[in-house]
């Protein structure tokens, strides 16, 4: 874990504009106009940050705005799929969907080892 690293992101103004469109920018913005995906320290300071206590005394965060983030993450996964599918059709969509896999897993391999000669 870092001691803080990216701590100065957070602030009143970035929280305001990431809860502002919640299913739109549940990314962080790169100087280069690409989106990269948000690390889950950011995800748990930004989100649900309300703690309730129920009448047990159990404390517990809010999800209703994980919730939000979840369903618009499905619904961008199924539009992608829908439109894979449309591109291709449907009898290639599994195939074509394990090469991309298998493509990966290749990617993630060759990285790994570049970094063990590192």
């Amino acid at each position: 874990m870092s001691k803080g690293l990216g701590a100065n992101y957070l602030n009143e103004r970035t929280i305001k504009w990431h809860k502002r469109q919640i299913e739109e920018r549940c990314y962080l913005p790169l100087k280069d106009g690409k989106k990269a995906p948000m690390p889950r320290y950011y995800k748990d300071k930004i989100y649900d940050t309300e703690i309730y206590i129920d009448e047990k005394g159990n404390q517990f965060r809010s999800k209703a705005e994980r919730y939000r983030i979840g369903l618009h993450m499905q619904k961008v996964s199924e539009e992608w799929a829908d439109n894979l599918i449309q591109s291709i059709g449907e009898d290639n969509f599994n195939g074509k969907l394990a090469e991309r896999h298998i493509n990966e897993f290749r990617r993630m391999a060759k990285k790994s080892k570049q970094r063990q000669k590192l």
